[in-house]
């Protein structure tokens, strides 16, 4: 669900966690290369999504006034680009290379921003957004190619019936219910 803009909440019903509009329904199409490649990056984010208490860390790619988001949970511990993991929490304890996010430094946002798309192809099982200057943003098939859940060690893999073709999507806002 998004925030209808033509309906704001007033403010005795708004929480100090809550939507800031009335919410409703979103059910994006999905997206092809024709409608993101050949559009300029302009905002980075590995916060998006919310339930009100915290977040989902969906990652977003703004292009101009629209997020191209990719709504996996913990998103930054599935994609890399250019060979490194955009989010480890427990990169340094486990002899792991630094991440683009790590505590309170963020590479990230200049490395991406006023790059423009060009290229983009997802799977069910992966994804590969291609960069002007020749960087790639990558989900990897291989559930090997990420680092395990820190709680179990087991692989970050994909269920049998995901499909992450319908988890990335544009979105006319950053506030993903």
């Amino acid at each position: 669900m998004i925030p209808d803009p033509s309906r704001p909440l007033p403010p005795d019903r708004r929480g100090p966690l809550g939507p800031t509009h009335e919410l409703i329904l979103f059910e994006p199409p999905i997206v092809t290369a024709d409608v993101v490649v050949g559009r300029e990056i302009t905002d980075v984010s590995v916060g998006l999504g919310t339930y009100g208490m915290g977040g989902y860390g969906y990652f977003g790619l703004k292009l101009d006034e629209e997020w191209l988001v990719i709504a996996v949970g913990g998103a930054g511990d599935w994609i890399e680009i250019d060979g490194r993991m955009v989010e480890d929490h427990f990169a340094e304890e486990n002899g792991r290379p630094k991440p683009w996010v790590y505590d309170d430094e963020d590479e990230l946002r200049s490395h991406l921003r006023a790059k423009k798309v060009a290229g983009f192809e997802v799977t069910p099982r992966s994804l590969r957004i291609g960069l002007d200057n020749g960087s790639k943003i990558e989900i990897k098939e291989d559930a090997a190619a990420r680092h395990p859940y820190p709680g179990n060690g087991e692989p970050r893999r994909f269920l049998p019936e995901d499909d992450l073709r319908r988890a990335v999507f544009l979105s006319p806002t950053d506030e993903i219910w």
